[in-house]
């Protein structure tokens, strides 16, 4: 089976993540109504700004916690966030002031949730190849169990607790991060594992490359000096690369014994010695192609002979071009080196439709509720139908997660497709006054967004590839915080000049379609090339 079992405590792992970390940020539109009563309504921007914070760094910060992914594992880095979260959580009841909720809930919480988030979604992706889709799919659900049930379970605490007790209670729950991120494993790497599964094909590949008269090897006497090489007197030996190699006498100062075997031992022994889970999963992606040049302590000593010569330190010289060119250097894709990721032209229009639904998706988040409530719908009634949002992002996951490992489903198409029903389900959410019909747009557009969440990494695979995911994850993280950053202070500046939040929710379904206008340019961009090329 694909991933093994820990591939599968992997998806576990990352799903309950995802369902505590997004769970507690969906969960801030029903605070966002208590704070509101709070501290007053004319404080709705600033009230806006501490959801708005919080989403900004936990979606913003992906290029931050990509850049630790380098430098510390995995688990490391979520057992971190899982502290900051805890501890944000814990500060807000403490500190009820817009400021230190700006820091406790926005900064702590939103950069702890950020550093639990990207490790785990990463690594779902990387223990699956041809099942990518549908793991990312089931993991990315996540993050709608967590938006359908955080919110009506706060609500339901902030009866019997108050605003500022539950988030006490929500804190405890977010302490079973540290259980799920110490679940985390990061998978070996996949070309050292068929280097010792395989050694005899390999040594096989390199006794027949040097073309020798006999696969049998020869043995001399031990310290004896090996002669009628037919090297016809000279003092050198040219190679096929243009270089040359002194004629020694060839001294063999070990036992006779085979090459399969030695292969083998040298490669296992290579392999326990450098694979360490304690040390950043890319310096092991990078690290471990040597071994194939360091484990063969046996190479053909003259093109054209059976002799086999073990002597390690003679490899560089007297491996031929054929050798060489079956270990050649591993150099990343230009793309997985930070910045450098901009310079994918796919990629900036996937970053620009990123910013535009996630600050479509964060208006519905924060203010929601609030609409809800305007329209005479009491908390826990507002909480319910913003769960119900949720569930249908737990659905849309799953769906666009089985769906997009389909061979016959154009992926892109399905994205685009996904965010115009988005728009459009927000677009004439304010029109009718009907707590059904406000269930089945909520419902509805949480169905279409976790589509796009389902969708989300598969498609950033097929756009920069998997050697870049790293990277292009955690730039792309920075988008969906740009866009919630901007959301939620557009709307409420809309309600302070309008009076209600009909044309911020009207502006969120906008902003899906200028998300999914702008993935045309894709396929335009694809007909441009086609044409300019013939």
């Amino acid at each position: 089976m694909e991933g093994g079992r820990w591939g599968l405590v992997i998806i576990f792992a990352a799903f309950m993540i995802q369902v505590l970390t997004f769970g507690t940020t969906a969960a801030v539109g029903v605070y966002n109504m208590e704070l509101l009563d709070y501290f007053g309504e004319e404080a709705t921007v600033q009230v806006s700004l501490i959801g708005a914070i919080n989403y900004g760094i936990f979606l913003g910060s992906g290029p931050i916690v990509s850049f630790l992914m380098t430098k510390f594992t995995y688990r490391q880095i979520t057992l971190f966030g899982s502290l900051l979260t805890v501890i944000g959580l814990l500060g807000m009841p403490i500190l009820p002031y817009i400021p230190s909720l700006c820091i406790c809930f926005g900064l702590l919480t939103g950069f702890g949730s950020c550093c639990c988030y990207v490790p785990s979604h990463v690594l779902s992706g990387l223990y699956f190849e041809k099942y990518r889709s549908l793991a990312t799919g089931v993991t990315t659900s996540g993050s709608g169990l967590g938006g359908a049930i955080m919110p009506v379970i706060a609500g339901l605490l902030i009866d019997m607790y108050s605003w500022k007790g539950s988030l006490i209670v929500v804190a405890g729950l977010c302490l079973n991060l540290f259980v799920f991120s110490s679940l985390l494993r990061e998978p070996p790497p996949f070309v050292l594992e068929e280097i010792v599964e395989e050694p005899s094909v390999q040594s096989n590949q390199l006794i027949s490359s040097t073309q020798a008269v006999s696969i049998s090897p020869t043995y001399v006497e031990s310290d004896s000096s090996v002669l009628g090489l037919g090297l016809n007197r000279k003092d050198y030996v040219n190679n096929d690369d243009g270089t040359t190699v002194d004629a020694k006498p060839l001294v063999v100062n070990n036992e006779p014994r085979e090459i399969d075997a030695e292969i083998k031992k040298n490669a296992q022994n290579d392999a326990n010695n450098s694979y360490d889970f304690k040390k950043p999963l890319l310096d092991r992606l990078t690290n471990h192609h040597s071994i194939s040049l360091n484990s063969l302590s046996a190479v053909g000593a003259t093109r054209g002979s059976s002799l086999l010569v073990l002597d390690k330190s003679n490899h560089s010289k007297m491996s031929t071009q054929e050798t060489k060119s079956e270990s050649p250097p591993l150099k990343p894709p230009k793309s997985s080196r930070h910045i450098f990721i901009f310079t994918h032209s796919g990629f900036n229009i996937y970053f620009l439709s990123n910013i535009m639904w996630n600050a479509g998706f964060s208006i519905v988040n924060s203010f929601a509720p609030e609409f809800l409530r305007e329209r005479g719908m009491s908390t826990i009634v507002a909480a319910y139908l913003v769960g119900g949002c949720g569930f249908g992002c737990f659905l849309g996951g799953i769906f666009g997660g089985v769906f997009g490992n389909f061979k016959f489903v154009n992926r892109q198409a399905f994205y685009i497709v996904s965010n115009l029903l988005c728009g459009l389900t927000l677009i004439i959410f304010p029109f009718y006054d009907d707590i059904v019909f406000y269930a089945l747009c909520l419902i509805g557009n949480g169905l279409f967004f976790g589509v796009i969440l389902g969708l989300l990494i598969i498609l950033l695979t097929d756009l920069i590839g998997v050697e870049s995911l790293e990277n292009g994850l955690g730039y792309l993280m920075l988008s969906n915080g740009v866009g919630t950053f901007i959301g939620p202070p557009l709307a409420g500046l809309i309600k302070d000049n309008t009076g209600d939040f009909d044309g911020g929710m009207i502006f969120a379904g906008v902003l899906f379609l200028f998300g999914a206008f702008i993935m045309l340019l894709m396929p335009c961009k694809q007909v441009f090339t086609k044409c300019s090329t013939k």
